[in-house]
């Protein structure tokens, strides 16, 4: 017979909610966590939020779920686990994979939770390599996007390194 791990894994690949929930009570956290990123990867919006309420941790493995949602174009469950996510490096991973995938409404809902300093040169790279296989408007969409926040946090860089102004009293 299966353990509950297998059930779950199996049941929120294929979609399945009614398996997912008569599985999640039996599972661990590890079990909840790796289904909640499959879920998110199939775009199973009704699951990821099943998941999430039931303990799943949308951190686990550098934001996995976050990542698979972007790159799979699923705005909907990008915006469920991003205010949930670390963002700091699992978001350049998220927004890379939205590069990659030519996602431009998740690469622009990503963008818009980065730091203004964010280094988009990693996401950008993989964009442009991207660009290079498929070819298509949105992964060119979604290279000017990235050269404009590299561009954008050069600058915000540039601005918090000047020198503040010399005050000259008057004699």
């Amino acid at each position: 017979m299966k353990d509950g791990h297998d059930y779950l894994i199996t049941c929120a690949q294929r979609g399945d909610m009614h398996g997912v929930c008569t599985h999640t009570p039996h599972s661990s956290q590890c079990e909840r966590n790796h289904a909640l990123w499959l879920a998110a990867l199939k775009g199973e919006k009704e699951i990821v939020q099943h998941l999430l309420d039931h303990g799943a941790d949308p951190q686990d493995q550098c934001c996995l779920a976050l990542s698979h949602a972007a790159g799979g174009g699923h705005i909907d469950i990008v915006r469920i686990l991003l205010p949930l996510s670390n963002m700091t490096a699992p978001t350049g991973n998220a927004v890379a994979m939205a590069a990659f995938g030519g996602k431009v409404a998740c690469l622009n809902e990503l963008l818009l939770w980065v730091e203004p300093s964010f280094d988009a040169t990693e996401a950008l790279m993989t964009a442009q390599r991207a660009l290079h296989i498929f070819q298509t408007p949105q992964h060119q969409e979604c290279v000017d996007i990235l050269i404009a926040k590299q561009q954008s946090s050069i600058l915000s860089q540039v601005v918090s390194c000047a020198v503040p102004p010399i005050h000259v009293r008057k004699i």
